[in-house]
């Protein structure tokens, strides 16, 4: 009896010492953000560490497209990738910053600006690969632009150094941390697309509701 005791015991032991299960976060790889190769996964993934330091949660790094279907199927219960239009979810800002996307081109001697998209109309705009009917997508298609879909924001730079697109959508914070070679050949546009707070989204179907955090965080 004593022996069972003592087996019982040093098995509750052994389960109490494992990691809390961990809960997986769907990101897409945008670094500094939300990347394998950024510490802890990404600015993105430290907030949220810092605002929920009692969760265990996991970075899933997923090529765009992959990412779009798992929440598009409702596969999901954590994400720093937008959820499909007129599905049901909870936003939780992280952060009290905001971050501003625009669009980059090959630097010109013009300021970089327009008063509505059609005045791009013609050229080739790089962006994230999500839903065709997406707004975000369709206010470049009614303006005339050719989408060219990427997988990273890297990748739409490159493809605009190499002149296969005439834009890029790029955000004001990762533009900001490149090097001085790079802005020198590369313009952020004055106007901005959207601007928001680092978010986390959450798929009320799973039962995993989190409380909002205490406060707002700098990155």
């Amino acid at each position: 009896m004593g022996l069972k005791i003592q087996l019982f015991v040093f098995t509750v032991s052994l389960i109490s010492s494992w990691p809390l299960y961990a809960k997986d976060v769907i990101a897409i790889e945008y670094p500094p953000f939300t990347s394998e190769k950024e510490r802890r996964g990404g600015i993105a993934f430290e907030l949220l560490h810092r605002a929920y330091p009692d969760e265990n949660f996991k970075a899933e790094i997923l090529p765009p497209k992959r990412a779009f279907r798992r929440i598009s199927n409702g596969q999901w219960c954590y994400s720093f990738y937008p959820p499909v239009q007129g599905k049901q979810f909870q936003s939780i800002l992280l952060s009290d910053q905001q971050v501003s996307i625009g669009l980059v081109r090959l630097k010109q001697s013009t300021d970089f600006k327009w008063n509505a998209l059609k005045e791009l109309s013609g050229l080739k705009v790089a962006l994230l690969r999500t839903e065709d009917d997406a707004l975000f997508v369709s206010q470049f298609r009614e303006a005339g632009l050719g989408v060219v879909y990427i997988e990273t924001i890297n990748q739409g730079v490159n493809l605009l150094r190499k002149k296969r697109v005439d834009l890029a959508v790029y955000d004001n914070y990762s533009f900001s941390h490149l090097s001085s070679a790079e802005k020198a050949e590369i313009q952020f546009s004055h106007n901005r697309l959207i601007s928001t707070a680092v978010t986390l989204f959450v798929n009320p179907q799973c039962n995993h509701s989190l409380p909002k955090p205490k406060e707002k965080l700098i990155f």
